[in-house]
């Protein structure tokens, strides 16, 4: 499947601002499952854009504009081509059963076990790993069991949590968005000793041109010999064509889309428009986007839905 994508993130500052530095996790990754045919980003105020590799092996592209200014708006386009995958058909067949992972294999997969400040397990993340049945199960079986329990234990509901939100905050109030379904799964899966990563991206709803989406985020859980699979604890659903990964962490805190900070009041307004179109064509919606009241201090807080 051909995708087209298009995030514009703008912000708007009280009182013009300056010497703002930013880092943005918003180039699609190539692999398996995607390639990332183009990828450009722009911004306004004008800025010269420079990238580096990650320690995940995310491109992270990163500009500063010293100048001062009163809006800040990203303009990042990608065109990215999609492959079907059977995950239910994958996961299916890997029959591993459940195990502690050898030594060498803890120490490979560290990253992705060790619990993180979004993560660490609390009396609500230990009483959903409880909930699971073990004995005698293949690990794909265990980790499907796991996100369908994610997903009814969380109502998705916007406006309740933040991105500073923890797993044990979500399943303790019982709603949340796609990063809460996300890091209760990878703190229930660390607890077992399953290998588990965070993914932000997208997910082609089928939405018509003038129609917003949003950004996206789901886990994948590493499988004895499937390897990386990934569940829309959201949604309740496999990955498939429709989803694109631009990055991939241990958690939200190390792939944001926008992460940045500036020289200047407190208080700035953020908005972000997210088309993903599956023909290569541009939104009619215009680019420019209207002031909404949100994020203080630094430019971290984008959240997912």
């Amino acid at each position: 499947m051909h995708l087209s994508i298009h995030h514009v993130t703008a912000f708007d500052y009280p009182l013009p601002v300056t010497n703002s530095i930013n880092e943005v996790w918003l180039r699609p990754i190539t692999d398996g499952r995607q390639s990332c045919l183009s990828f450009s980003l722009s911004t306004e105020p004008r800025a010269e854009t420079r990238s580096y590799i990650d320690y995940f092996g995310n491109t992270v592209y990163h500009f500063d504009i010293p100048q001062p200014h009163a809006r800040l708006e990203i303009l990042a386009r990608a065109e990215v081509e999609t492959r079907p995958i059977d995950l239910d058909a994958v996961i299916a067949a890997d029959y591993s059963p459940y195990a502690l992972l050898q030594a060498v294999e803890q120490d490979r997969w560290v990253d992705f076990l060790s619990p993180t400040a979004l993560t660490v397990a609390g009396p609500a993340v230990r009483d959903l790993v409880a909930s699971v049945a073990i004995a005698g199960r293949s690990v794909g079986a265990i980790v499907r069991d796991l996100a369908a329990r994610v997903t009814a234990g969380i109502r998705y509901q916007g406006g309740v949590t933040s991105v500073t939100t923890t797993a044990e905050e979500a399943l303790q109030l019982g709603a949340g968005v796609c990063q809460d379904h996300t890091h209760a799964f990878l703190a229930a899966c660390r607890q077992l000793g399953i290998p588990a990563r965070y993914v932000s991206g997208y997910l082609c709803t089928g939405a018509g041109e003038d129609e917003e989406q949003a950004s996206h985020a789901w886990p994948e859980a590493l499988l004895p010999r499937a390897g990386w699979v990934g569940l829309d604890v959201a949604n309740g659903k496999l990955v498939d064509e429709h989803y694109v990964a631009a990055a991939i962490g241990r958690d939200y805190a190390d792939v944001p889309p926008v992460r940045g900070a500036y020289h200047g009041p407190e208080g700035s307004g953020l908005d972000v428009a997210v088309f993903v179109l599956k023909e290569p064509a541009a939104p009619k919606r215009p680019p420019r986007l209207p002031q909404q009241q949100g994020l203080i201090g630094d430019q971290q807080r984008q959240a997912q839905q």
